[in-house]
């Protein structure tokens, strides 16, 4: 060890842990590995040196990207030249997904809380891709050896060569990592644990390649072959243990005959199995000229069986045609899949899984018994000594199992917002981490009938997504988000044209003047007018600016109805409604008691909704006016049965520069229906659609009809999948993007669920709550819950 120790150095390293292992085992004699030779390299004791490249599960949305090509060709374009080999792991574990949050001391913590119980007691799984590359070691010669009988030669020359090898190493995995970016690859390193000590991911990672466990492995100045030293490994017949006092693990290696390709979603059914494994390829590259002359010998015998069936299905000719002189086209390379259970009996099992699994893929394994041993062990990268029963094969077919998955799944991380929105699990009980983001906007789309629980759904997505500190802005039609609103501490308005029932007052006039609000007042005077913008008069046009800069001339106080109402006699006696005893005249008072910068806003607009007019001026108002509250932050606006805004965008520009205004501010627009009809043939809905990034859907919401088809651009097989979920079992259908799943949303019987949504029963228990106890929530919302459970 003094010359490992030399290498990097014997002074103490920050805090590290110094201690020496007990290194009279034999298990540590089959570890190649000996110490860090720096951060990211792991000296072997031949002489090699590795680096490990990880990419983790559900980390980006990946799933119409095909990883294994992107790793062959990024493992065939970052060498030049043979001269480091590849051991390739996919490993699959228990996992637990993690998205805490902190408190917001309200009903969605309840919520959310219940929800994450419910994922919890799922058996869920990730995939981790693991890729090492190892250099060769020093090759001797004569003159090595005649210079082996001075040490300082010995010991420079191997410095030196080190020194240049890691050098042309951190080349060849930056490349590697270049090509990989899109999944978040890094490399394994040395990283603080939370006491301030440095831990290693590289012995970290050979501490379970050996002991099939995790652990928290701390940078020592000693043989990383102690990493074992606790645990007994015992070699069966076909069946390892491996032990320490309180457990043990049972494990079984499958090898791989010969074996070509499988498409991508044949190869994810066989990595989805429920339990533990290792897939381990080891790839070497070897001279073209063993290999052609190798699979001659077979050609010709099987030129003169006849067998030309056989002969395709081997791809003799491929590698026989093959040009001779490259030196990459060609590989050795060797699978094993290592099995691992707790339990003989669970083992058993799991092995009789993945052999009807790799059956259904073509491929033929046998289970290791002589050579598990050296199987065992050669799975360690670097471990050349050890790797027997390698064949050769063409470049292109290496990697066969370098996937994590290929199924719909979002990403956990690196959405526009961070985290994902929430967890929910498809019909296969695979897990899907939702958010309203895919590329880059995230508007959405939700459609539901009246009996579906689209309003419960939209709303939970509503309180999931206060992690991120938004904003919600709610455009409530049915009223059936009045509960969920007040439950949360938002403000909460109504709007009403009939006088008797007026509680609320819009000042649309008194706005600062700037370009954006100019064109905000104006649009307002097209619709007191009734007047299509497309349709408008040269003389309309010039009356109305006109009448824009009359307002903003005036002084900011000045500026309401009763200053313009001789302008607005210029626009027609439609404008007249407004004005004076005008029918609408009573909803425009000087100041508004609208709470423009609550943290949650909603403002009902059924009731005005039965006077298009009035309908299209607050819609409208309500709409834009929002700009000069939002300041970027991540704010959500639900628009409840959006085809109500066809009142009010009078065209499909008209309504892009909106949603384009809105996307600027980091805005996401949801715009939901339940009356199904009326949302198919709204044409801004259907305008809307080509900004849409996730779309939603509820049983019985979709019908294989070409006009919803076309609508909602589904396919006829989408369409069938929606038409054949069961609409009692908490199912519903997302498509974002090109990518469709069906997943599950179930709540259990709690109280609070009761805030997700509305009915003319549970508003009027609201009303009494709070008459009775007053509108502090956490006084009136317990009772509310008394009421609904009676």
């Amino acid at each position: 060890m003094s010359f490992i120790k030399e290498m990097i150095g014997c002074s103490n390293i920050d805090n590290s842990t110094v201690k020496e292992h007990d290194n009279t085992y034999n298990k540590g004699n089959f570890v190649p590995a000996a110490c860090h030779y720096d951060e990211n390299t792991i000296l072997n004791k031949n002489g090699e040196l590795l680096q490990i490249i990880k990419i983790e599960d559900y980390v980006l949305n990946t799933q119409d990207t095909d990883l294994r090509t992107i790793v062959r060709n990024s493992i065939t374009s970052s060498i030049t030249v043979p001269e480091v080999s590849f051991w390739i792991y996919t490993i699959r574990k228990l996992h637990k997904f993690d998205l805490s949050r902190e408190s917001i001391d309200d009903v969605s913590d309840v919520l959310h809380d219940t929800h994450m119980q419910y994922v919890n007691q799922q058996v869920t799984y990730i995939n981790e891709l693991y890729i090492a590359v190892v250099t060769h070691n020093l090759p001797e010669s004569i003159k090595g050896i005649l210079g082996a009988l001075s040490f300082p030669y010995v010991k420079n020359k191997h410095k030196e060569f080190l020194k240049n090898k890691v050098i042309r190493l951190n080349k060849i995995t930056s490349s590697i990592l270049e090509n990989l970016k899109e999944f978040e690859a890094r490399k394994l390193g040395l990283l603080p644990n939370s006491k301030g000590k440095i831990r290693s991911e590289l012995i970290e990672f050979f501490f379970y390649l050996t002991t099939m466990r995790y652990k928290e492995c701390l940078l020592d100045m000693t043989d990383i072959a102690g990493v074992c030293a606790h645990y007994d490994i015992h070699m069966g017949f076909n069946t390892f243990k491996i032990s320490d006092r309180d457990t043990h693990k049972f494990g079984a290696i499958l090898a791989i005959k010969d074996y070509h390709e499988s498409p991508l979603d044949s190869v994810d059914q066989c990595l989805q199995q429920d339990c533990e494994f290792m897939i381990v390829e080891i790839m070497k590259f070897t001279k073209g000229k063993n290999v052609v002359k190798f699979f001659q010998k077979q050609a010709k015998l099987l030129e003169v069986s006849n067998d030309v069936h056989l002969r395709q299905i081997t791809n003799i000719d491929e590698f026989v045609s093959t040009d001779v002189n490259s030196c990459l086209d060609f590989c050795e390379r060797k699978i094993d899949f290592v099995i691992t259970s707790d339990t003989l009996k669970q083992l058993h099992n799991n092995i009789d899984k993945f052999i009807v699994s790799l059956s259904s893929l073509g491929i033929l394994c046998v289970r290791c018994d002589l050579t598990i041993e050296d199987d065992f062990w050669a799975h360690l990268p670097g471990n050349f000594s050890h790797v027997l029963n390698i064949r050769y094969t063409l470049t292109k077919y290496a990697c066969t199992f370098a996937l994590l998955h290929y199924f719909p799944s979002g990403a956990l991380q690196g959405n526009k917002w961070g985290q994902a929105v929430t967890i929910f699990f498809s019909n296969k009980g695979r897990p899907y981490f939702f958010s309203f983001h895919v590329k880059g906007n995230g508007h959405t789309l939700v459609v539901g009938s009246p009996q579906s629980s689209v309003t419960m759904l939209l709303n939970f997505l509503l309180l999931e997504s206060r992690k991120f500190n938004t904003r919600i802005i709610l455009l409530d039609y049915r009223g059936k988000s009045i509960i969920f609103t007040k439950a949360i501490n938002g403000e909460y308005y109504r709007a009403d044209h009939r006088p008797d029932h007026h509680e609320l007052s819009f000042d649309l006039f008194r706005l600062e003047d700037n370009s954006m609000n100019r064109k905000i007042i104006s649009g307002i005077l097209q619709r007191m007018s009734c007047v299509n913008i497309e349709e408008m008069s040269e003389e309309m046009k010039n009356t109305i600016d006109e009448v824009v800069e009359y307002i903003f001339n005036l002084p900011m106080e000045d500026r309401n109805i009763s200053s313009i109402t001789d302008y607005i006699n210029k626009l027609g006696k439609n404008a007249h409604r407004w004005i004076n005893n005008g029918e609408f005249a009573h909803i425009l008072n000087d100041g508004t008691n609208i709470d423009w910068n609550a943290k949650i806003l909603g403002l009902n607009v059924g009731i005005v909704l039965s006077k298009p007019q009035c309908a299209s001026v607050l819609i409208y108002y309500f709409l834009h006016v929002l700009v000069n509250y939002l300041d970027g932050t991540p704010t959500i606006l639900v628009v409840d049965e959006a085809w109500i805004l066809d009142y009010v965008f009078r065209s499909d520009q008209e309504l892009d520069d909106w949603v384009e205004m809105m996307s600027q501010l980091n805005v996401v627009i949801v715009f939901s229906g339940e009356n199904i009809p009326a949302v198919v043939s709204s044409h801004v809905i259907c305008s809307f659609n080509k900004h849409v990034e996730t779309q939603i859907f509820m049983p019985n919401s979709v019908s294989t009809n070409k006009l919803y088809m076309k609508a909602f651009n589904l396919s006829k097989t989408e369409c069938n999948t929606m038409f054949q979920m069961p609409s009692q079992e908490g199912y519903f259908f997302v498509k974002q993007c090109n990518v469709s799943i069906v997943l599950s949303f179930q709540l259990p019987d709690i109280p609070e669920v009761n805030v997700l949504t509305a009915t003319q029963e549970t508003i009027r228990y609201m009303y009494e709550s709070i008459n009775s106890y007053g509108s502090d929530v956490k006084k009136w919302l317990p009772a509310f819950y008394n009421k609904c459970s009676k």
